[in-house]
């Protein structure tokens, strides 16, 4: 138990983000994040409408920069739009969604990150609507 004090589990700031997606891109999301390594993981729920859902854990000083640049890169797929779901300052009970809209803002996501308490990721309904 000493060696727990100084290990980085004890030192780390760890986070963790739900991934809340369309079901139809559940698998795709998943192996999209499981390619990147940042601490991407599946957690096993006992229902039968959500078997899984998707969830990022991370060491915010150690793999935020790389969270955010995998959240953004997700903006290159042109069928999907991404919404950031965070608790606001000045009540941390509320929630307020956040479209993420350029690949480009990794910084501006990095910084969304520390209130971030789930992404949703599904179907851009403007692409659907012009085809």
């Amino acid at each position: 138990m000493e060696k727990t004090v100084n290990s980085d589990l004890h030192l780390g700031q760890y986070w963790r983000i739900d991934i809340v997606c369309d079901p139809e891109l559940r698998d795709e999301v998943g192996q999209y994040f499981s390619l990147h390594d940042v601490g991407f993981s599946k957690i096993e729920v006992f229902s039968v409408e959500n078997p899984y859902k998707l969830a990022l854990f991370f060491d915010f000083a150690k793999k935020g920069v790389e969270v955010a640049k995998a959240i953004m890169g997700l903006l290159d797929r042109n069928d999907i739009e991404i919404t950031m779901y965070r608790a606001t300052d000045s009540s941390p009970q509320s929630v307020k969604s956040i479209k993420l809209r350029k690949s480009e803002d990794v910084e501006k996501c990095k910084d969304l990150l520390s209130t971030c308490v789930a992404i949703g990721v599904q179907r851009n309904k403007e692409k659907e609507g012009s085809e």
